[in-house]
């Protein structure tokens, strides 16, 4: 009686500990989105209001796994930076809603928002933005197996997040997207070049947690390509260790390497352990998840029949929603438009390239033509010219000259200040204030040499009539007599 009374208690115990926890959580969840909810009230600017929503969609994605509230907010956010044209707070907000849609499995929607939120950045020319995005439709190629268009975006990718400086974790995650599709590839050599270089990078600059265990993750998965399996091991641990108080995906992705491994050397029941842990922790990515259920179907078809078609019946019906035939022609459909789209891009580079060189050349041209009759002018010694002429010539050759410097310049002031207006124009006025100046020192000298040398040919000339006259003179006397 005593032992079913003590039982009782702890049970209860430990039951209202739990309940008071949890209550607790929730508290603390709902006063946090309490008060962003006060800070959008109070926000007086729609940027900042777009943050605040964005804030507020990712804490209801992420923390309260309300997909339908956080799209409403997103769409919101999203619609506020448009009305302003602000191109980042667009950018958080459409970014944060294909998270949703990935971890929903509705990657065509997300592969389509990706592809149209790109060639708007392509069109405003913002290259920061551009190189989130490109490093988020790799990561999204990845996840549909097509490692091919997952590489050939993520190299597009890496000078694009070099110039626009925007931090070495997005450079990181670009290395992780090659290597990992190096894995998946069956090049492990190739990968482990790549999981490297990351390395070398968290190494110098010591970043926080999440990125620098995916690289350690993809390290262990190189060795574990290359049969270093220990080395392997030891890889998987350490990101565990890290990332266990965290519970995030990328605790997931080390539960579920581990357990591959594990799986790889026969030990069965430590690798289902490790499924099994991997399962509890995924938050979203169907793919993975399938591939969990497919593993643990075939480690207990033997020994747990019952819970191996369990396994085999989830698996199967999440890879009959990702893979279905008409998803995975409207996502190829969406694939080869924007292929196309690309080439398209290239083209038109190309031809604009030419139609810059050619201009560059006839202003070149008409640069010689103007210095040449110049020069001309300034030499001979039988033309006298007026001094509009002068004014006339100096005014054309310094318009042309401008333009040659513009054309000239502006791919690399483009690229400075990153196709900003106001930059550019004040780049501008900066070198005609410094052209102004010389053109009106030039042109005085000139002036002056013409003056001097139609003086001297006018002298001459003068000259040349006077003793014309002396001679004619006694002749004309000779005849009077």
């Amino acid at each position: 009686m005593k032992k079913t009374t003590g039982t009782r208690f702890c049970f209860f115990s430990f039951l209202f500990f739990f309940l008071l926890l949890a209550s607790t959580k929730d508290f603390a969840q709902n006063r946090k989105l309490d008060s962003l909810r006060q800070l959008l009230a109070h926000s007086k600017s729609d940027t900042v209001s777009s943050k605040y929503l964005w804030r507020i969609g990712r804490f209801y994605f992420e923390q309260k796994n309300d997909h339908d509230s956080a799209l409403l907010f997103l769409s919101q956010g999203y619609a506020l930076a448009a009305r302003h044209d602000f191109l980042f707070g667009m950018w958080i907000n459409l970014g944060e809603q294909c998270l949703v849609y990935q971890r929903n499995g509705n990657y065509q929607k997300a592969l389509q928002l990706y592809l149209d939120f790109l060639k708007y950045c392509e069109e405003k020319k913002e290259i920061s933005v551009r190189a989130r995005v490109l490093n988020f439709i790799s990561d999204l190629y990845i996840r549909l197996e097509d490692y091919s268009q997952a590489i050939s975006y993520a190299q597009k990718n890496t000078p694009i997040i070099i110039e626009s400086q925007i931090g070495g974790s997005w450079l990181m995650g670009n290395l992780y997207n090659i290597g990992i599709c190096f894995i998946h590839l069956n090049q492990p050599d190739s990968a482990l070049a790549y999981f490297q270089q990351g390395f070398a990078w968290i190494s110098q600059h010591k970043p926080d947690r999440g990125g620098p265990d995916r690289i350690l993750i993809g390290l262990g998965m190189a060795n574990a390509g290359l049969g270093n399996h220990t080395i392997a091991m030891a890889y998987f641990e350490e990101a565990i260790r890290n990332e266990k108080e965290f519970n995030t995906d990328v605790l997931y992705l080390a539960y579920l390497q581990k357990a591959e491994l594990l799986q790889k050397l026969n030990q069965t029941d430590s690798s289902a352990t490790y499924y099994e842990y991997a399962l509890q922790t995924i938050a979203g990515n169907y793919k993975d998840r399938a591939l969990i259920y497919k593993a643990l179907a075939n480690i207990y078809l033997a020994k747990d029949p019952v819970r191996s078609v369990k396994y085999f019946v989830l698996e199967q019906k999440l890879t009959d929603s990702l893979f279905a035939s008409d998803k995975i022609n409207a996502i190829r459909a969406l694939t080869y438009n924007e292929q196309e789209r690309q080439k398209e891009l290239v083209n038109k580079a190309r031809e604009e390239a030419e139609e810059h060189k050619k201009n560059i050349e006839n202003i070149s041209i008409t640069i010689g033509i103007i210095g040449f009759l110049t020069l001309f002018l300034l030499l001979s010694r039988t033309i006298i010219v007026n001094g509009k002429w002068i004014r006339f010539l100096g005014v054309m050759g310094l318009l042309v000259l401008f333009e040659f410097i513009n054309l000239l310049l502006h791919p690399l002031v483009g690229t400075l200040t990153h196709h900003s207006s106001v930059y550019m124009l004040l780049i501008m006025v900066g070198i005609a204030a410094l052209l102004v100046p010389l053109h009106h020192k030039i042109e005085k000298w000139v002036t002056n040499k013409m003056i001097e040398k139609n003086k001297r040919i006018r002298i001459a000339a003068a000259r040349r009539t006077i003793a014309q006259l002396e001679k004619d003179a006694p002749s004309s006397h000779s005849e009077t007599n």
